[in-house]
């Protein structure tokens, strides 16, 4: 960052220390502090303002004088800490966002600086400030790394082990332990992420300790165009799943999808996606999931303030699927759903996150089933969903999170009822 760019933006934030604090024995080590960057010696300006900070003073303008004095010296990882606690302060907390972009770009992490300079062009309350947020987007775009990835692995327990999967309930009533595990890489094989074309491929598992029938792995490759229109950032293209149950063939697809997403106001962002899928079963006795399915996915996000952000999400999900026929007996699997979800995320402090989430899904089936004591009787569920998640960031590339949820099925099908909690705890890597 050049050193003018920096003085203009440290001097943004010293026109708020009052005079009432100049005037006290923090203050005037604070103002001693801004003589000597002024000067250019900055160690004689930490000095300064670490004595005001152990005197007492808990301003931002501290901790980000604090903050630029530190990067001008080259030290990227105080100064980094010095702009996290900044960000504490939701008046200076997109500046601080700003500042934490430039030290991850010294610090060679760009994947870390883009998501930076991001949040500091969302909560920008100053025009400069988001001019130069989206210079330095517009700068990293055009020199982003041709490929990224991220794996996932993680221990957890189940109360109930459930199967409700592509529009199959299957409830064991038995709780388990299990593994799961995710990895995903994205390549750009032309042009740029936001107008190019790219490679995606995505591995998914979950494997019980006791209850092996209901392993469940899937593995998802395709291809996609991104490109700008009209103020939407588009993706357009298709992939192909396969999927295995208790380490046995289970279902395959084909998808066509559509998402694109825009700014709705100053706080507001709209992603919209649509998906087509034409699923086959690998082996016969899931053959009454043969079909096909839409879905519509509304996404609504609304950052509340520089530390809060408010999500909603709509989706509608359409099944024309065979169903399970029997000579006696006929099970539906076409359920049109309707799931609205509400989420909650909140930055704690530094390193840590939080997210609440609750979610409410009906199923209607499209077919009657006929039930083997002759009853006639159409499908009908409500699930009921609650999630809690703690997550912490570990390094540049690492994270944690602690995750809980609780769901609650309701149908008029006995069956079919089930509670369930899940706690797992995962890491995840960025590289």
């Amino acid at each position: 960052m050049p050193a003018r760019l920096v003085g203009i933006l440290l001097m943004i934030f010293i026109s708020g220390v009052s005079s009432e604090l100049l005037a006290s024995s923090e203050g005037q080590y604070f103002d001693r502090g801004m003589e000597a960057f002024r000067a250019g010696d900055y160690d004689k300006a930490i000095e300064a303002f670490e004595q005001a900070h152990r005197l007492g003073m808990d301003l931002p303008a501290l901790y980000y004088n604090l903050g630029v004095s530190y990067y001008r010296k080259a030290d990227w990882d105080t100064a980094e800490e010095m702009f996290l606690h900044t960000s504490r302060f939701e008046e200076m907390a997109p500046l601080a966002f700003y500042n934490l972009g430039l030290v991850s770009l010294k610090k060679g992490n760009d994947v870390e600086a883009r998501s930076w300079f991001s949040r500091a062009k969302e909560a920008a309350n100053d025009p400069r400030l988001e001019t130069l947020a989206k210079a330095q987007l517009d700068k990293l775009n055009q020199s982003e790394d041709l490929w990224a990835s991220i794996v996932s692995a993680g221990l957890g327990y189940d109360s109930n082990v459930t199967l409700d999967n592509d529009t199959v309930t299957n409830v064991s009533s038995e709780r388990d332990y299990f593994l799961e595990f995710y990895g995903m890489t994205r390549g750009v094989l032309s042009g740029t992420s936001k107008n190019g074309v790219l490679l995606k491929a995505s591995l998914f598992g979950d494997l019980y300790k006791e209850l092996t029938d209901y392993n469940l792995i899937e593995a998802n490759v395709g291809a996609y165009k991104t490109f700008p229109l009209e103020g939407w950032s588009n993706e357009a293209g298709g992939y192909v799943t396969y999927s295995t149950l208790g380490g046995e063939g289970y279902l395959q697809s084909g998808n066509l999808s559509w998402s694109g997403q825009t700014q709705l106001a100053e706080r507001l962002r709209l992603n919209i996606k649509l998906r087509l899928r034409s699923v086959a079963a690998i082996q016969d006795q899931y053959s009454g999931l043969d079909g096909t399915a839409q879905d519509v996915r509304l996404d609504g996000r609304w950052g509340l303030n520089a530390l809060s952000q408010l999500r909603g999400v709509y989706q509608l999900e359409l099944n024309d699927r065979k169903g399970w026929e029997t000579e006696t007996s006929f099970s539906s699997l076409s359920p049109t759903r309707n799931t609205f979800r509400l989420e909650y995320l909140h930055q704690l402090d530094e390193r840590w996150n939080m997210v609440v989430a609750g979610s409410y899904r009906n199923s209607h089936y499209s077919e009657e089933n006929l039930e083997a004591d002759g009853e006639v009787i159409r499908r009908r569920d409500d699930r009921l969903r609650g999630y809690l998640e703690f997550s912490r960031t570990l390094s540049k590339h690492a994270g944690l999170s602690l995750e809980y949820t609780y769901t609650h099925n309701q149908s008029n099908i006995d069956r079919y009822d089930y509670d369930q909690s899940i706690i797992s705890a995962n890491v995840q890597y960025l590289f």
